[in-house]
């Protein structure tokens, strides 16, 4: 389980990118937005959707 954030700018796609606060490539902490602490990646995206509708994300 861990804490999952997604990165304010949108890649080329215009989707977010979904981190782990373990990932190497989480972006810093201005540029991210806390999603919380989820027990998976698919609770992640469920949550995610819910909460931002109108966005696009990937892992």
């Amino acid at each position: 389980m861990y804490y999952y954030y997604f990165e304010k700018f949108t890649n080329q796609h215009f989707r977010h990118a979904i981190h782990t606060n373990k990932c190497p490539l989480l972006a810093c902490c201005q540029d991210r937005v806390l999603i919380g602490f989820e027990l998976s990646y698919y609770s992640t995206m469920v949550t995610t959707q819910k909460k931002y509708p109108l966005n696009s994300f990937y892992g």
